[in-house]
């Protein structure tokens, strides 16, 4: 058996159907894979061939469309920090002279005129 094996090695013709069988076999498996990567590059190709190309100043514009952008966002992040940091406050002082203390009785109600400030009534 180790002569025929030391036979089959050296001589360049395959003897038995059955490796002929799985030569043929593993050569068909890779002229399958190769048609899938073929097909799987053809259709690469198609999808970036769609892809529009922009000429210069389709690039320009979209460069100067960008860096408006990016600066509105850098004033809105600004702004919303601004707003954080300051409080609002809004402050008014009511005031109301007496006329005839005297007349005015303990527990009594006294009203005087509606005043309006920042749009409410006092």
């Amino acid at each position: 058996m180790g002569d025929n094996n030391e036979e089959i090695g050296k001589n360049p013709k395959i003897d038995s159907q059955s490796e002929k069988f799985e030569i043929l076999e593993k050569l068909n498996s890779q002229e399958q894979k190769f048609d899938e990567f073929a097909k799987k590059l053809q259709s690469i190709e198609e999808s970036v061939s769609k892809i529009p190309k922009f000429d210069d100043d389709e690039k320009k514009t979209m460069m100067k469309f960008e860096k408006q952008l990016e600066s509105l966002e850098k004033t809105m992040l600004l702004n919303n920090q601004n707003k954080k940091e300051l409080k609002s406050e809004k402050r008014f002082a009511l005031k109301h002279v007496f006329k005839n203390v005297t007349s005015l009785e303990e527990g009594g109600l006294c009203i005087s005129e509606e005043e309006e400030h920042f749009n409410v009534k006092w």
